[in-house]
């Protein structure tokens, strides 16, 4: 299963801050984790167990933030 956060694809089945710290140039893994304990999300989590919520407010953070190629 491959969830999509801002047009990027992420595999369901890797851990949320190792997918969002591969998937997006410029956030490492101890940033990725930081965002995670932000959103409240536990630190083992799967990306394909995000709700539509949870997805939606990990969207909104991190178009607040800079990436690479932006």
């Amino acid at each position: 299963m491959v969830v999509h956060v801002l047009g990027t694809p992420l595999r369901g089945k890797s851990v949320l801050a190792f997918g969002l710290s591969n998937a997006f140039y410029g956030l490492g893994l101890k940033s990725a984790e930081q965002l995670c304990s932000k959103l409240g999300f536990y630190p083992k989590m799967r990306v394909h167990q995000l709700s539509e919520q949870q997805s939606m407010s990990l969207s909104k953070e991190l178009s607040e933030m800079t990436l690479g190629g932006q």
